[in-house]
């Protein structure tokens, strides 16, 4: 079993980054790519294997998980957060969707779950609503590790199966995100713990994995078969069949050093947060009905998502965990 962070993971992060980029995009130019969308699925399976692996490698109480994961997802988040509050109270045709009311701002910043003023289920930030998703998670994985290492699974898919069989029971709270796109990041952290428990396939199998994924993603885009409701399983599905194919070719085979995607991957946290902001400004400057839209925005939005990495998001990251230990897949995110 290969040491040190996972490539596979990084590329992953890379891909699903681009894809939701790709659909954001496509959407200001009126261009159908609705498939992009699920690269969030993708993140969500990356989010329960990454996770499962740090607490298993690197043990840690409750309360200092909490810590370390707000220390990587809040600090960007806030910044970016305010600075489109303030920019959306001193200019509010900026954003044509950022309607900074106190209770809209104060929910976004503490990832609660609530309806806009349009009515939708996104936070200041729209993109941010899979975090609300993400901190639920972190909530409930918290609670897993109060039990012993050989039930912590079963706590953990208890809690993370109660999350859509809530939503169910109480309608308006699925809307707001109580559903079964939970279960993806339960089989993100079976994954990573068939692997921990070196009972992955071979290399093969992960090749017809990845064939299965993207065979999947391209065959549901195709057949335009997407309902909200089937999301876990249409899109799910084939995002926890890219991810676990990747993950066993590289178990058993390793994989090359591609830099270019390293560095998406490192940065598709800035990129995933700041591109629709970036698309949408762009709209007052660039008529978003044209091809000319999407070869300007998709660069300049990787830019922007790059540097933000560098510029806000490291030092940031610096200030409130230190430096991230090495030779593990949490050194990577």
């Amino acid at each position: 079993m290969p040491g040190g962070p996972l490539l596979s993971i990084q590329y992953l992060r890379a891909f699903a980054a681009l894809m939701v980029l790709g659909y954001h995009v496509c959407r200001w130019a009126w261009r159908d790519f609705d498939i992009g969308a699920a690269g969030v699925d993708v993140f969500f399976v990356i989010s329960g294997f990454i996770l499962w692996t740090i607490a298993a490698e690197r043990p840690v109480t409750p309360g200092r998980f909490l810590i370390r994961r707000a220390g990587r997802v809040v600090p960007l988040y806030w910044v970016l957060t305010l600075a489109v509050t303030a920019a959306a109270i001193a200019a509010p045709a900026l954003f044509f969707d950022a309607k900074p009311s106190v209770s809209h701002v104060l929910k976004s910043l503490f990832f609660i779950p609530h309806l806009n003023e349009a009515g939708l289920p996104f936070p200041l930030i729209s993109a941010g609503w899979s975090l609300n998703y993400e901190a639920i998670f972190y909530l409930i994985f918290a609670a897993s590790l109060f039990a012993k290492p050989e039930h912590r699974f079963a706590w953990l898919a208890a809690g993370l199966i109660a999350v859509p069989v809530t939503g169910l029971l109480v309608h308006h709270l699925y809307y707001l995100g109580f559903n079964a796109m939970f279960l993806q990041f339960l089989a993100g952290a079976w994954l990573a713990k068939r692997r921990q428990a070196k009972r992955l396939p071979r290399w093969g199998t992960g090749l017809a994995f990845v064939a299965f994924g993207i065979g999947g993603f391209i065959g549901v885009s195709y057949l335009d078969l997407f309902e909200a409701y089937f999301r876990p399983l249409l899109w799910g599905l084939p995002a926890f069949a890219l991810v676990a194919g990747l993950v066993m070719i590289e178990d058993d085979r390793g994989l090359p050093q591609i830099g270019w995607l390293k560095l998406l991957g490192d940065a598709s946290y800035s990129i995933y947060l700041t591109h629709v902001l970036t698309t949408e400004l762009l709209t007052h400057v660039l008529n978003s009905g044209q091809v000319l839209y999407i070869l300007v925005a998709a660069p300049l939005s990787l830019a922007i998502g790059i540097a933000c990495h560098f510029l806000i998001e490291r030092p940031l990251l610096r200030l409130f965990r230190g430096n991230p230990r090495p030779a593990l897949p949490s050194g990577a995110i």
